[in-house]
Formats: structure tokens, sequence, C-alpha cells
């Protein structure tokens, strides 16, 4: 069994014991608050077939319609880009506990316009519970706590932000443990902090270069971040936002160019959050960070599993999904009010080491890590 390394990164769970000066959790073995498949992965060559709960056992909890027949919990999933696995990740937590569900799915393809509608689809048909994926998601549906009064936002029904990086940055939320709102939700990103001590840990620096797409609000949060905490160590941070169009969007041919006025100001590091623009032009991004033979770091997944980052701390996004459901459970089922369920992240990240890149760069990682990262690309891996 491939070992782990588990960031413990909200207080709720526990402190973590003391690894080389650094607060690390270390677990050989599997440890997750819901039993899942640790082999999925996102997935973004492709839109996966989104798959419904639908069994019925009779012993199971299901809502009651106004004529006094049961039915399914209908719940509304607002998608940002498509099908994740993240979004089957939910929908399987019900069915491998045969609570029958019944979902609408919009897709607004990462064009804010498309959300007045949704919401007003929402309003229409008044689901249970409704499902976001991305910041961006939520801030359109939820509403930032200083736009509430700006647009007609969903207040009224229980909703559950999945993939949120970081609530409070993203406005979402005042307090982590409590949203004062209808809502809560999970982040799919390990604290800033914990991504720091693992930079620390694999290598000495005192400069950090951020490319980022500047008009999402995900990319623009964990750039905040990591601001903030990097200053709190005594480290620099530069920032490189991608050049926008006339239209205000990130633009692709701007890319390699931004990677050379990075290479210039000679960081020690490239950190890559979670972007979805850069996730969607990777190649291009890795191929022109190659040519100045930088070492990267990602705190989402698919820039490893799928490019050339040389390591990350990164999340399971199946496993972002369950645990999104486990709370729409307590809220369907249990009847919790959903500003008593903390907003929070996974309790468990992997440390990820992509030792092509490593053997490139000759940036191996020290020994101390060896034991129990998950190395990629490695010979008997």
């Amino acid at each position: 069994m491939m070992a782990r390394i588990l960031f413990f990164s909200k207080p709720d769970f526990c402190t973590p014991p003391l690894f080389r000066g650094k607060l690390f959790a270390l677990a050989f073995g599997i440890s997750c608050l819901v039993s899942i498949p640790l082999w999925a992965q996102e997935s973004y060559s492709s839109s996966p077939e989104v798959k419904t709960a639908t069994s019925t056992p009779a012993d199971v909890p299901q809502q009651v319609s106004e004529a006094g027949h049961e039915r399914p919990f209908r719940i509304f999933m607002v998608q940002w880009r498509g099908n994740t696995v993240t979004d089957q990740g939910f929908i399987d937590y019900f069915a491998n506990r045969h609570i029958p569900i019944e979902t609408v799915i919009r897709n607004p393809a990462q064009n804010p316009a498309e959300f007045e509608e949704i919401r007003a689809e929402i309003r229409k048909t008044r689901p249970d519970l409704v499902y976001t994926w991305s910041m961006a998601s939520a801030q359109n549906i939820s509403g930032k706590m200083d736009d509430l009064a700006s647009a007609d936002f969903i207040s009224d029904i229980p909703t559950v932000n999945c993939m949120v990086s970081d609530p409070v940055v993203g406005g979402l939320t005042k307090d982590w443990k409590t949203s004062g709102r209808n809502m809560t939700g999970v982040s799919h990103i390990p604290q800033t902090s914990a991504q720091l001590q693992t930079i620390q840990s694999y290598m000495n620096v005192k400069k950090i270069a951020a490319i980022y797409d500047s008009t999402q609000s995900s990319p623009r949060s964990a750039v905040r971040s990591l601001e903030a905490n990097a200053a709190k160590l005594g480290l620099e941070v530069e920032k490189f936002p991608i050049p926008v169009d006339e239209n205000g969007a990130s633009r692709i041919d701007a890319i390699a160019e931004t990677v050379d006025t990075l290479a210039k100001s000679a960081p020690d590091i490239v950190y890559i959050g979670p972007d979805t623009f850069l996730l969607r032009n990777q190649k291009t991004l890795f191929d022109a960070i190659a040519k100045y033979e930088l070492p990267t770091f990602a705190a989402a997944d698919p820039f490893l599993s799928q490019g050339q980052a040389l390591f990350g701390l990164v999340g399971n996004y199946y496993i972002a999904g369950q645990y999104c459901a486990e709370k729409a459970i307590r809220i369907l089922s249990d009847h919790t009010q959903p500003r008593d369920i903390p907003f929070d992240a996974l309790p468990q990240f992997t440390l990820k080491i992509n030792m092509d890149v490593a053997r490139e760069l000759d940036r191996y990682p020290p020994l101390g890590l060896l034991s129990f990262a998950e190395l990629l690309h490695a010979p008997g891996n």
C-alpha cells in the first residue's frame, strides 16, 4: 500500500506532531473520514458522465412531498466547467448509502452571465439542497458577504459549496467555523501554511513567483493567502498575473511572455495555485518554464498527475465530492442547520513528487520526504 502524508489543516481534526520542526502529521496507510477509492483522480481531458443515485430501499431516509408521499431528495447541482469526478464522488456517496436522490445539473461553462438564469431556475424548482462546484459558482449562487444586497442570491435553500479554496478570503464567510448563513462547504486546497512548510522541507527558498489568472476568484484568493502566510515566514512573493485581452479574459498567448518576465526576477520556485485557465493551458505553461529550469510547486493535483510540476501537496477531488456529500446528508437527513456545520478542508492531503522532473532539474527530494511521498514516474513505483 502506498504511504501517504496527511496534513490536518484545521484545528478541529487534531494538533499534528512535530516532524523536523514542521507541523506534519504522518501516516503510513490510509485514513479518511469516508470510505472511498484513493485511485480516483480528476480528469480534465474529457467530461465524464455523471451518474445519479436511484436505489430506493424502504428503510432509508427520504423527503416527503406535499401530498404526503415519500420521494428522493432533490439536489440542484451547479458546475463551473462541466462534469467532474467531484460531482461523481458526491453522487456515489448517496448511492453507496442507498439514499435516493434526484439531481438537476447545470453547467454555466465558466460564463458568469449564465448564473442569473440558474438562480431563477433554483427559485422556481425549490430543490431540497443546492450543490456548487468552485469558488466562482459559490460566489454567483450564494453571493459574497459584501455583495448580498446587489443581486438576488440564493439564501433560503441549504447550500453546500464544494471545491472552494478559502471561503474567508473568497468572501463567502468571515469564519471557517460558522458561515452565519444557510450554507457550508469544503476546501480542496491545503492550508497555505502547510503548503509553505512543504516547500521549505523540499528546498531552501527566499523568493516565490506566483503565476496566475487574475480574472478568476480562486487563483486570486490563493495568491493573496500565499502573500500573507509567506510574510509571516520572512519570504518574498512576487505576483505575475497573466495579461488580459480587450474583453478582460486572460490571454493564452501571454503565458510564455509572463514566464519570461517571471524568470528575470530569479525566483527560487514558481507557485501554481488552483487555476482552471493555467490547467487548461498547462502544456504551454510548463514548456515555457522548462526553458529556465525553474522548480514548480502545485496546489492542485492535475498539475502533477497530468502535468510537469516538480512537487505539490494536493487533495483528491473524488474525496472532496464525498466529503461534501457527508455534509449534505447531515443537512437533509439529520436536519442540521448549514451554519452549524463548519467550512473545512479535506482531512487528508498527499505529497506528490514528479521524479521525471526531479531528474531533469537535478532537484531530488531530501531522503526524509521519500519515505512518505507518492513518487510519480519512479522506477518500480
